[in-house]
């Protein structure tokens, strides 16, 4: 395999993957020595790249060296003739068969869009044909039968063929999948290295990626989505106006802060949480999550400049420091770590189906009276 082999040392396609240099170097090993796999399985939390390092890893299959090559930029395009991606969709989120195999007549699956169709023609444009199955815990829908099509495939695919499978935890997949595929893992990455990255590569001011980095928890990709969505970061400035003014409100304003705080939520859903058929009640459900994870940072903030004597350091919202060491002057550091526990015994409450309303209204009403 000369061409892939000369890619591995000169591209810098894997490079370009951030925060997951054992998942990387597995794979560069592979390509260096010529050893690989005929299938494999990308495992890890979602939002950490690894549909990133697919397409990358499928790029150089494909005969890409750099992220300049126009075979790189067909793969990311979705217009490579010998890549080709399947995802799970509609409400049961389930890989149908006819994704994966010509089924004759099917006006929701197409055999012309069948990702397999033509499989045993060798490649047109490259030296590797790679189909990618992006979300392969759909492929248990529907009694199994899109899984239990491809299990040869995958055991002994064609030599210019390779395939390549993401999944969040090998709980969710197929035993029989797994067992034809070499698994290669992927991690959360440190804040530190998110928030270099959204800086560095992305031009992220420096305030903004600090909270990005710590709130997308080691998801870059989250990071990422969050970072390009001005809506969602307007709402989050919205969010902490009203989390100052439960700070230094009247209790009699409860009510109207937790209307408020409805309003607010549904703002707080950006990209990475859409999808086709979304159950509106567990979606509205999440972007209340959401929000109260979002107060309780700023608590948590106010807690940790109240410990510290106003020094704001390692605190989330750096970008409103000066109104956290205002409202740290006079408050105990216990009285706010008390209501840092009622916000994530409402949050519990709301993520057990609890009323909202109701919840939100006990919970501004203890907020504001500083129980």
């Amino acid at each position: 395999m000369p061409d892939i082999q000369q890619s591995a040392s000169s591209n810098n396609l894997l490079s370009g993957v951030i925060g997951q240099q054992s998942a990387t170097t597995v794979l560069s090993n592979a390509l260096e020595s010529g050893r690989l796999a005929g299938s494999y399985l990308f495992v890890g939390p979602n939002g950490v790249g690894k549909a990133t390092t697919a397409l990358r890893f499928a790029a150089i299959l494909a005969g890409a060296r750099t992220e300049n090559d126009a075979a790189y930029k067909r793969v990311v395009d979705g217009v490579h003739p010998d890549v080709r991606v399947v995802r799970p969709g509609g409400k049961s989120n389930t890989i149908h068969v006819g994704q994966l195999w010509p089924r004759g007549e099917n006006k929701d699956h197409p055999a012309d869009q069948a990702i397999l169709r033509d499989m045993h023609f060798e490649p047109i444009a490259g030296p590797k044909r790679v189909f990618i199955i992006d979300g392969a815990e759909g492929l248990r829908g529907t009694n199994e039968v899109a899984g239990n099509s491809i299990l040869k495939t995958l055991e002994e695919p064609p030599p210019y063929a390779h395939f390549i499978l993401t999944a969040e935890a090998l709980a969710g997949l197929m035993p029989t999948v797994v067992s034809r595929c070499q698994v290669v893992r992927f991690g959360l990455s440190p804040a530190s290295d998110i928030e270099t990255t959204l800086v560095q590569r992305f031009g992220v001011d420096p305030e903004r990626a600090h909270f990005l980095a710590v709130y997308s928890e080691g998801r870059l990709g989250h990071a990422v989505v969050l970072a390009r969505s001005t809506a969602l970061m307007a709402a989050r400035e919205e969010l902490l106006d009203l989390a100052e003014r439960s700070l230094t409100g009247r209790p009699v304003q409860a009510f109207r802060l937790a209307e408020e705080l409805r309003k607010i939520a549904p703002k707080l859903k950006a990209e990475i949480d859409s999808g086709d058929g979304e159950d509106k009640e567990v979606g509205s459900r999440d972007a209340m999550l959401r929000a109260l994870e979002m107060l309780a940072f700023f608590y948590r903030d106010l807690a940790a400049v109240c410990a510290a004597g106003g020094d704001t350091a390692g605190i989330v919202n750096i970008d409103r420091r000066n109104a956290l060491v205002k409202l740290a002057q006079d408050r105990s550091v216990e009285s706010v770590i008390r209501q840092v526990d009622q916000i994530l015994g409402i949050r519990t409450a709301i993520e057990r189906n609890a009323y909202q309303q109701t919840a939100l209204e006990v919970l501004f009403t203890q907020l504001m009276c500083h129980v």
